[in-house]
Parts: structure tokens; sequence; C-alpha cells
């Protein structure tokens, strides 16, 4: 029997990009929709072809890195143009099991 199961840092970071995922589309809580903006370059460069989003800006330093408003679009850029432009949850939770099961290091 074959349960197809990620090892638990792999876990942490597919709820992880989930929550990032689900808060740019407007579908979790407001206070965590704040937490993540997509990136939007005040002019055109290469970047612009890319769907990315920003990096928070934690008022705790202790925990800075951590925090979810760092770490989650942090996650979230590192993963391909075929994740994280899915269309929707289903799929990008697809995808996202799919890759973080190849993922060959740990963020």
């Amino acid at each position: 029997m074959c349960h197809h199961w990620l090892p638990i840092h792999q876990r942490i970071n597919y709820k992880l990009a989930l929550l990032t995922y689900k808060s740019l589309h407007g579908l979790t809580p407001a206070y965590l929709c704040e937490l993540v903006q997509w990136y939007l370059p005040s002019r055109n460069l290469r970047s612009s072809l890319q769907i990315l989003c920003t990096n928070g800006k934690s008022s705790r330093v202790l925990y800075k890195d951590r925090a979810f408003e760092n770490l989650g679009p942090k996650l979230f850029n590192l993963l391909p143009l075929n994740v994280h432009s899915c269309p929707s949850t289903d799929i990008f939770k697809s995808h996202l099991k799919t890759y973080l099961s190849k993922w060959p290091f740990n963020l």
C-alpha cells in the first residue's frame, strides 16, 4: 500500500506554498491576504514576465526569516512558472505535490 506522503519538511513547504497561493488569490481571511502581494514593478523589467510575489516587511526581527510574510513569498517565488501560475487550487495542489516530491533540497 503506497500513500505518496511527503516527508515532514516538504509537507511544511507544501502547506506554506498552498497558504501563499490562496492568500494571493483572495481565498484566505483578509489579514493573511494583506501579508503577501503580487510583485508589480514600476517599469518594464525582465522580472515583469515572471509571476512573482513580494517579500513582506516583518517587524519581528528575531523571527523575521521564519515569518509567513517572508517565507511564504520566498518559497512561492522558487516554484517553477508552471506550478505557481495554475488556474485553480486543485491543479496547484497537484502540481505542487509532484514538484515537491522531486525537489532535491530543503528551503
